[in-house]
This record gives structure tokens, sequence and C-alpha cells, in this order.
């Protein structure tokens, strides 16, 4: 960035902070105390950093901007504003006639209005999560060419620095189709300098999960890329049984197989700035963010343990309705994942999601 860039963001970065104010914290919102991290993540044996040959120029760090609470996600935002690079408003998804829509609620023109006096790189989602309206799109020729105008008219209309293309649940028989997609879109955004960023499932061997991963090939998806995010979360999910929702050793398992598929520098690292609330006698857990589990933490006398083997907080408590087991992310855990990207060279990270996360994280990655 130029020295007027520089200036002009300044000056924009100052309006835009007396502007537009951070809103009071809600009342009830407690915060967990946690010490320092630790300098190395204690991983068990068999997995280790395989080590960069040198560290990338730069480090990024995006975060996706969910609509259901976009205001709490942008006071983030506000507070932090030299710490995120990009911001990835969760607004579009494509549509079973290739159609690209603004859903279920409509753009923030206040949004962008910020992000751009604040100088950040503006990549919206789009999101599909239907396997087959996806198919039905990636697999005809004429509906994927309409699509993909679609896409790249939305970036250019819209002036968007590009697209962050998050298509989930793709059939494992449409895994070539979605490749073909990606590298139809690339070149199409980049003839308009847009950027294009694919979201992909984590995995940790060829070929992956069927109904997930499977269907992304990193290597393909990473040719046609310039950088590919990779939803290293939800190794215990909402309906299976209690654990880290990304613990050190999956994590690093996750990327050391992405670094045999995709260039260092094109990885950004999905890191999870929620949890889960699981019913320790079995069923379906909650989903938290930093901000419930410290209310719970708080309300329940629940004493915060630490997991050294996962490089995670967990608690449990009881309710009245049987006991509860939460595993979440904090500061201390989200600094052991920055940590562990940078020593394996990757790109930056982003964080899902922004909003009622722990603040001390946003601390952590200002002062480094």
């Amino acid at each position: 960035m130029s020295g007027v860039a520089i200036a002009i963001c300044a000056v924009a970065l100052a309006a835009a902070s007396l502007a537009v104010p951070g809103e009071p914290e809600k009342p009830g919102a407690g915060r967990l105390a946690t010490p320092p991290v630790k300098r190395t993540a204690t991983l068990i044996a068999s997995e280790t950093v395989t080590p960069s040959p040198g560290a990338p120029k730069e480090f990024s760090v995006a975060g996706w901007l969910p609509f259901w609470d976009a205001d709490e996600g942008m006071r983030v935002v506000r507070d932090f504003p030299e710490t995120l690079d990009e911001i990835s408003p969760f607004w579009y998804e494509s549509r079973p006639d290739g159609q690209v829509v603004c859903a279920p609620k409509p753009e923030r023109p206040d949004v962008i209005e910020t992000l751009r006096a604040l100088c950040k790189t503006i990549l919206p989602t789009i999101r599909a999560f239907d396997a087959t309206a996806t198919s039905s799109i990636i697999t005809d020729d004429r509906k994927r060419a309409y699509h993909i105008d679609r896409i790249v008219a939305l970036a250019v209309d819209r002036g968007y620095d590009g697209i962050d293309i998050d298509y989930e649940s793709i059939r494992p028989e449409d895994r070539d189709a979605f490749s073909l997609f990606i590298r139809e879109l690339g070149p199409a955004l980049r003839e308009r300098d847009k950027v294009l960023v694919t979201t992909v499932y984590a995995k940790t061997s060829f070929p992956g999960s069927p109904g997930s991963s499977y269907g992304h090939d990193y290597q393909a998806i990473g040719e046609a890329s310039d950088r590919v995010r990779i939803m290293a979360y939800d190794q215990h999910y909402r309906g299976g049984p209690p654990g880290p929702v990304a613990s050190a050793a999956w994590v690093t398992k996750v990327v050391n197989y992405a670094i045999t598929k995709l260039p260092r520098e094109k990885i950004i690292l999905g890191v999870p700035a929620f949890g889960y609330d699981w019913p320790v006698a079995g069923g379906q857990a909650k989903s938290v963010v930093h901000d419930d589990a410290a209310a719970l933490s708080l309300a329940h006398a629940a004493p915060v343990q630490w997991d050294d083997i996962a490089q995670s907080p967990f608690f449990r408590y009881d309710a009245g309705a049987g006991e509860r087991l939460v595993w979440f992310e904090n500061n201390r855990s989200l600094q052991a994942k920055v940590q562990l990207a940078k020593d394996f060279g990757v790109g930056g990270i982003a964080i899902w999601r922004l909003g009622r996360e722990d603040k001390d994280f946003f601390l952590f990655l200002s002062q480094s």
C-alpha cells in the first residue's frame, strides 16, 4: 500500500471510529480469565508440525461476518480496526437456477461503508448447502456458465474485492464438476481484478469423508483459487459425542495433509470462535459462542479446565436437568492455533465467526 493510501486510510479510520461508536457491553456477558498460552503446543508424539521452509511474507487475518449477528461482529471490526485484514459478510446464497441472491436478510450498505472507510478487503461469502441444488448447477454447462456470470457481476457491480465460495455437502460424484466450476470461476474473476477465495472442509487424508470433504479436491481448487480457507473445526460437532471443537493434534493433521496439496501461502487456517454444550447422558449439543460459555460458567460456578493435549478449555455444569459438558474456544486456545499456523508458514487465519468471541484474542492479535 502506498504512503498516500495509508494516510487516506488513517483519516478514514479516525472518521469511522467517531461516526460509528461501539455498542455498550450487553449485561450478563461475562469474560473468562485465561492465563497466557504456552509457547509450544502439547501434541501427541505422532502429530508433529512439518516445518515451513520460510515464513510467509504476510500473515493475514480474515473474519466471517454473520448476517444474524452483524452488529456484534462490526463492533469487533471497529474496536480492533488494525487487526482484521479481510471481512466476508455471510450474506449471499446460490439458487438452483444459478442466480445469486441475498438471503435471508438484505445487504447492509452501512456495513460496506464502514468496511471501506476502514480500508478492509471485502470478500462476501456465497454459500450453498443443498447438494442437489448445487449438483444441478455445476453439472450443467449452461447453468454453470450463467452462475459464474452472476457471481462475477455481483463482485463487479457492488465493487467488492472478490468473492468467498462456501459450497458444502458436495456429492462424491460431483467432485470433478465442482473443481471445474472453480477452475472456470477463478480466471473469470481475475479478468475483472477480483480475488477468488474457496472455503473447504477439513480433511486429514485423501479422499476425505463422503458427503463432506470428499467433494473438495484440494489440489484442483488450490490451482484455481487465490486463497483456500480450510474449516479446521467441528472435529467434534453438534450431533456427535462431546470433545474439543479443534484439538491441536487434529488441526496439525489437517494442515500436514493440506500442505501436500496446496502452496502454504494460499492456505488460510479457519479457526473456531465457538463451542458446543452437550448433555453428558447423550443427545444433540447446543452451539455456544465464547460469551455464552462465559455466562454459563459464571452462572453455575463451574470452573473452566484446560486440556493440555487438545489445547482447549472445557467445563461441566448441571442446570437441574442433568450434567452438561462444554468445549469451547478462548484467547488461550486461539493463540495456540495462531502459533501453529505460523509454525507451518501458512498464509493466515480466518475466524468463524466475528462477534461475541473472547475479545482478549483480538488484543493479542493487535499486539502481535
